[in-house]
């Protein structure tokens, strides 16, 4: 479930055994989306998947499952247009957020909890691939042909 409150967006994100309430800053990008989709989505729901008709719950997991699936398969092909080698899906969306915050100097604890991760351990997972490349990049500084 979504809201807009003035300047942020309030969600709850359900994973495995608790949900957390997250606080997002509407920053302008984000901001030229959220006015996009009001404009085709009733009652200030910013995805039409869901909305106070569907109060069942497994109907809900059903719904967010299925627009998940959607989702992936359109960032895959998205991504194949592109040539882009990594198949994108959401997961890889989380990632590359996770990096790109790493990559600024962003400590692994802010990002975990911008993650909603429970333990920094499954932050330091999403960001062990991009200390890989990192030190692969810095490696290659040294291959002066």
């Amino acid at each position: 479930m979504t809201s807009c409150l003035s300047n942020y967006i309030e969600y709850f994100r359900t994973k495995t055994r608790y949900t957390k309430s997250f606080r997002i800053p509407i920053i302008e990008p984000l901001r030229e989306i959220l006015n996009y989709c009001h404009n085709y989505s009733p009652k200030g729901y910013v995805f039409t998947i869901l909305n106070e008709s569907v109060t069942d719950t497994a109907k809900q997991y059903t719904r967010i499952k299925t627009a998940t699936r959607l989702v992936n398969r359109v960032l895959k092909e998205i991504g194949k247009t592109l040539e882009i080698e990594t198949p994108l899906t959401t997961y890889v969306a989380r990632h590359t957020f996770a990096s790109v915050l790493k990559s600024q100097g962003t400590s692994s604890a802010i990002i975990k909890e911008m993650m909603g991760h429970t333990k920094e351990e499954t932050t330091e997972i999403y960001l062990k691939g991009f200390e890989n490349k990192i030190l692969d990049d810095a490696s290659e500084l040294l291959n002066l042909k």
